[in-house]
């Protein structure tokens, strides 16, 4: 039976999910966030007076430039450039957000910029994405009071760090669960995409979700790995352990037993 914590933090990454679609409107989206993070961040700025405010201009500028290079970039990327765009995207977008936490450091909002780029990460990458946007930010804030520390002169602020940091993670860890319990496979059992079956030994029913069937059937048809991934515009690790995953179910060792038990138990 499938533990608490992977039926709700999952055991799949929700990139795996993405189609092509998906990600061209999440990349619209975050671009739709971005210009709206600027204009926040130059109200906030202009009520706030944070210091240096030449930076918040200088950071807001250049997001500006960033966006709209990216918005033409998105335009005419194909569907492997799109993904390309979106992994690029999520790192460069986690420096700019720091860059704006550091510079409203010490303040009331805090890490509040930095918690678009985690969902952003979650989105794309799923529970990896969220664990890695969560530690770039530690390793980040702490060497951003260090070098503060170094530079300026100003002390390390321990309780600034421990604050901000666990709002990321505790941002990320809420982020990662909803995703994966929205979106996670166990979810569409239902009676479009449900496919049950019994082994002829008696043991309990094998349940098959809609992508697991689509896999089968294309492995049924002799299709490869990578050609499965194509088809179905996932990446071909990702086929990988869906086809793994199978074999399991199934109980078989190979995908030719994997096609065989599949027809027999009438699943193709």
């Amino acid at each position: 039976m499938q533990s608490r914590f992977a039926l709700v933090f999952g055991d799949q990454p929700p990139a795996a999910r993405l189609n092509h679609g998906q990600v061209r409107r999440l990349l619209a989206l975050g671009v739709s966030l971005r210009w709206a993070s600027a204009a926040l961040a130059a109200v906030a700025g202009l009520l706030t007076g944070p210091r240096p405010f030449g930076a918040l201009v200088g950071l807001i500028i250049t997001v500006a430039i960033y966006n709209g290079c990216l918005v033409l970039a998105i335009r005419q990327a194909d569907e492997a450039g799109a993904r390309r765009l979106a992994r690029v995207s999520m790192i460069l977008d986690q420096f700019f957000a720091f860059a704006a936490v550091a510079i409203f450091a010490g303040q009331p909002q805090g890490a509040a910029p930095y918690i678009f780029v985690t969902l952003e990460a979650v989105a794309y990458e799923g529970v990896v994405g969220g664990l890695l946007s969560m530690a770039a930010f530690a390793f980040l804030e702490i060497g951003f009071q260090v070098a503060r520390q170094a530079f300026f002169h100003v002390g390390f602020a321990v309780n600034e760090v421990i604050v901000f940091t666990s709002v990321v993670g505790l941002a990320g860890a809420a982020f990662i669960a909803v995703t994966n319990i929205l979106s996670s496979p166990q979810q569409e059992i239902d009676g479009a995409s449900l496919s049950l079956a019994f082994q002829n030994d008696g043991e309990q029913p094998v349940h098959l979700t809609r992508r697991e069937r689509e896999i089968i059937q294309l492995m049924a048809s002799g299709y490869s790995n990578g050609m499965i991934a194509s088809h179905l515009h996932l990446s071909e690790s990702t086929v990988k352990g869906y086809v793994e995953m199978l074999l399991n179910r199934l109980n078989v060792r190979n995908r030719t037993e994997a096609v065989a038990m599949a027809s027999r138990m009438k699943l193709l």
